[in-house]
């Protein structure tokens, strides 16, 4: 099923999209909404839990590795799950 690029229910224009990077995984989200994640991002510390008798959190006080991307729809390609979970896609065509 071909998915609609996102759009504002009110005035149905075209909502600008980004891609934020956080570590290694990339989140395709409004840029307006990308832009308040940052905000809030920058403010944490990278941290590593374990399991044990009681979780705990453990802290070496580094920022997370965080960048944004503003995204032209052109470049926005809706697939499958199974597809998208199995790799069989190619970036950019």
């Amino acid at each position: 099923m071909k998915k609609t690029p996102a759009t504002s229910q009110r005035t149905n224009t075209k909502v600008a999209m980004s891609a934020v990077r956080i570590g290694f995984d990339s989140y395709l989200l409004p840029s307006d909404k990308a832009l308040a994640l940052l905000g809030l991002l920058q403010k944490a510390v990278r941290c590593q839990d374990s399991f044990g008798r009681e979780q705990r959190y453990v802290t070496d006080n580094q920022p997370p590795e965080l960048s944004l991307v503003v995204v032209p729809e052109k470049n926005i390609r809706h697939i499958s799950t199974d597809d998208f979970d199995n790799h069989r896609f190619l970036i950019g065509s």
